[in-house]
């Protein structure tokens, strides 16, 4: 699959395999918004029970969801072909905290892209 971008826009990714719970995932990547545009987040784990909570300003499109399993050794996501767990639109600057809170042991993996005019590169 070929991803095609609109003129003027482009993406920032921030990427985690996680063994063990741990707050603010984005923190080191994507802490804010870098400007308008929609951020999308996704997650995997290959236990039933891990569980992702996203907060993009003032929102939280996510509340302690449960992460979806798969049986890969390692936690593959392919964002191309499968639809966010959530998105929200933001006008820039919107702090953006994952959390992810491990119940069994697992190896999770999660994604958070932002798509959008990046007002930070110059």
């Amino acid at each position: 699959m070929t991803s095609r971008m609109i003129a003027g826009t482009s993406s920032r990714r921030s990427e985690r395999v996680l063994s063990a719970s741990e707050t603010n995932i984005t923190s080191d990547e994507l802490q804010t918004a870098p400007g308008p545009g929609v951020i999308g987040v996704w997650g995997a784990s290959d236990a039933v029970d891990g569980l992702l909570t996203a907060r993009i300003g003032s929102k939280i499109p996510l509340n302690r969801q449960i992460l979806p399993q798969t049986s890969a050794a390692t936690v593959i996501i392919e964002t191309e072909q499968t639809a966010p767990l959530a998105t929200a639109v933001v006008r820039g600057g919107e702090r953006i905290t994952v959390d992810y809170v491990e119940v069994t042991a697992a190896a999770a993996r999660v994604v958070v892209i932002f798509l959008g005019r990046d007002l930070g590169e110059g």
